[in-house]
């Protein structure tokens, strides 16, 4: 069976001071008592996350009841990742108090679009004090996504006020646009716990994407892998858990020791985690003091809590009411991706300071001066996944960037991050304007004719160097130009450098299409004399220095000998020799013809006879024509191979 999947499926999150009625709320709406532990019953006062369903007509909410002693304040955020919309709690008879500040501050820094107030309690006083509580939560939302807000009167004791409550809920509900579902399924685990004859559960709030029975998921960061056994949604069992779904998953083949909150559960290998990160920080108004550089932190993501140094561009620290650019260098792994929300508390004594956007989890190392540092900032905090795709290219400058590597990091799957790519060759401005190559290398365009610009330079040096070879060998040339790059990648850079025209790309060479491997002069008359010499000898091979000799001697007359013998003008054999082209396909030609006059083998000394040739001659030419498959040795015989079993000679 799968999720049910009404009108509107919402989790809204209580929100505000100890004991102004939270958990008394949720269970006259719901009547579920969501205080599990025996110590919050004993005490009286809301210490973990507590959880709740309740249908409203054609809506559905899974409640997520906070403590909200600033003591626990923490497991108050762990609570408050992925709900839609705030339920604001304010007691009639106290009023605004400090967690009703700070959890409202939260909740805005943790971009939640919507939600309502209550005042509750209100059997505790009269209407002029309801009225006057109302006035100053009204002044307290002012200018917050909760301004204009519902702010409905109830009493959890009497029930009074609950039907105006739910009718409240369900409109700004209903108001709620849909979510965009995120690259792939993330379940930030706030509870986990063994079921006698189940094993292990975990349980949080579905973001991102579907969860089905049978599914492969990992634990991150460092966590075990395992396969859902079965899934619940609000006590029911379900074969599909949707995203937005208060989800309790059965793992199969995990222990329990072995997860914690503040890991995330996700498909394998779709995880990433980090250790630095950029960020763009808001500080709160309130805050008790400015963000100074190298200020140690506690960072909450999701259900997690870490510790990490903040390190800001400039002289100066971010005072209270400020946004700037920060990187946040954490000493435990965080499981995160660009674009998620997370709240800053001072390391000690425990308050909130603020709360950013994760920007980048593969970040520079940035210079403090450096002016690009906030601009960036700014930036992909606005960016979606494939303009920080497209900005994650142009960084990397001339290596680019490899999507098997980068795609999961940047938000996208590796499909995903293809269609961007291929999207983006066709952006309208430049500076968005990616290529998609072979492999999954991504370049900007401005990379793209810098590493040609590259390859023109590196083939001209190698021509001027070696003006007889027809040029590098493309691994050499990627050595030298692209060494980050496969070779996969580098063969489909080639070749849109060949398309232009500007270079001619074999499997063994890379040549500017302007370069001619020929000798002139001096050289193109001794390499004449050579072939003269070798065509003079017959059969009877010259050695090399001799040939050398008649070259000029040098690094000159080598590159002019390799010439003739990548051209088939000359075969070299072992020993130093070397024979004419000519006199080679002569004497393969020969041997053929006397097989198919029925010859089938021939010793050497046959061979001598065939030839006119000595020994000293016939021991290498036989050498040199197995090891061109030409003949094949027998014992002290040689059978001639049938012609396509042979292959060209390449000379030397």
């Amino acid at each position: 069976m799968s999720d049910p999947a009404p009108l509107k499926h919402v989790v809204v999150g209580t929100a505000g001071h100890i004991d102004h009625g939270k958990s008394t709320l949720v269970r006259a709406l719901t009547g579920i008592d969501p205080d599990r532990l025996p110590e919050e019953k004993e005490r009286g006062i809301t210490i973990d996350l507590g959880f709740a369903p309740a249908r409203i007509g054609d809506l559905v909410v899974s409640f997520v009841d906070v403590p909200g002693h600033e003591r626990f304040v923490h497991n108050m955020l762990a609570g408050a990742t992925g709900i839609d919309l705030v339920l604001l709690v304010v007691a009639a008879d106290e009023s605004v108090m400090p967690q009703t500040r700070e959890h409202l501050a939260i909740c805005r820094l943790l971009g939640i679009p919507a939600g309502l107030v209550a005042i509750t309690r209100a059997d505790l006083v009269d209407e002029g004090m309801v009225e006057l509580v109302a006035e100053e939560v009204r002044e307290l939302v002012a200018g917050s996504f909760l301004e204009g807000a519902p702010v409905v009167t109830v009493s959890g004791v009497t029930g009074a006020g609950l039907d105006a409550l739910r009718a409240a809920l369900a409109e700004v509900a209903v108001r709620l646009p849909e979510r965009a579902e995120g690259p792939w399924p993330r379940l930030p685990v706030d509870r986990v716990f063994a079921a006698r004859g189940f094993g292990t559960i975990v349980t949080g709030t579905l973001q991102g994407g579907a969860l089905r029975v049978g599914d492969p998921l990992e634990a991150v960061p460092g966590g075990p892998a395992g396969k859902i056994r079965g899934l619940q949604v609000h006590g029911a069992a379900v074969d599909e858990a949707g995203p937005q779904r208060r989800v309790a998953v059965n793992l199969q083949g995990v222990d329990r020791e072995r997860l914690t909150r503040g890991m995330v559960l996700a498909p394998p290998g779709l995880g990433p985690t980090t250790l630095v990160f950029d960020a763009l920080l808001e500080v709160t108004s309130d805050a008790p003091a400015p963000l100074e550089d190298e200020q140690r932190v506690r960072v909450h993501h999701g259900t997690a809590e870490l510790l990490g140094r903040l390190r800001l561009p400039g002289e100066r620290p971010l005072p209270p009411g400020a946004r700037g650019a920060a990187q946040i260098r954490l000493e435990a792994p965080l499981a995160a991706l660009p674009g998620d929300r997370f709240i800053l508390r001072r390391y000690s004594p425990v308050t909130t300071l603020g709360g950013g956007i994760v920007v980048d989890l593969d970040p520079p190392r940035w210079r403090r001066d450096d002016p690009a540092w906030p601009q960036r900032a700014e930036e992909l905090a606005r960016a979606g996944p494939a303009e920080r795709l497209a900005r994650a290219a142009h960084d990397a400058g001339l290596e680019g960037i490899d999507l098997g590597a980068r795609a999961v990091r940047l938000g996208l799957t590796r499909e995903a991050a293809r269609a961007a790519a291929a999207a983006l060759e066709q952006a309208a401005s430049p500076a968005a304007r990616v290529l998609l190559l072979e492999g999954d290398r991504v370049i900007s365009v401005p990379a793209r004719e810098a590493l040609f610009a590259r390859i023109g330079q590196e083939l001209a040096r190698a021509h001027a160097e070696r003006p007889l070879e027809e040029g590098p060998a493309p691994e050499r040339l990627r050595g030298a130009v692209a060494p980050a790059w496969s070779a996969e990648q580098f063969r489909g850079l080639l070749a849109r450098l060949e398309a232009r025209g500007a270079i001619v790309a074999r499997p063994d060479a890379v040549r500017l299409a302007s370069h001619q491997a020929v000798p002139e002069g001096e050289q193109a008359e001794r390499l004449a004399a050579v072939r003269s010499a070798l065509e003079a000898a017959g059969f009877e091979a010259l050695p090399e220095a001799d040939l050398l000799a008649r070259l000029g001697g040098g690094p000159a007359a080598r590159q002019l000998l390799a010439f003739a013998a990548r051209r088939g003008e000359a075969i070299k054999l072992k020993d130093d020799l070397w024979l004419a082209g000519a006199a080679w396909e002569a004497m393969v030609r020969r041997l053929r013809e006397e097989a198919a006059a029925g010859r089938a083998t021939i010793d050497v000394a046959t061979f001598k006879d065939l030839f006119g040739v000595s020994r000293k001659y016939a021991i290498p030419l036989l050498e040199k024509l197995d090891a061109e498959a030409v003949t094949q040795r027998i014992g002290n015989e040689r059978r001639v191979r049938p012609p396509h079993g042979g292959r060209k000679p390449v000379g030397g």
